[in-house]
């Protein structure tokens, strides 16, 4: 668990929205939704580092 908890936020994102775009069942809309709240994280996640 600690080895986790060391993996930079940007790298969880990244994973998570691979996985999520190989869903078939996301519609477009669904997809840019997606895309946009992954990087609206990401730009949280880089005032927090």
């Amino acid at each position: 668990m600690n080895a986790v908890s060391h993996v930079p936020i940007a790298q969880w994102l990244a994973a998570i929205q691979e996985v999520a775009l190989q869903n078939p069942k996301l519609d477009d809309a669904l997809r840019d939704r997606l895309v946009r709240g992954i990087a609206e994280l990401n730009e949280v996640a880089q005032c927090l580092d």
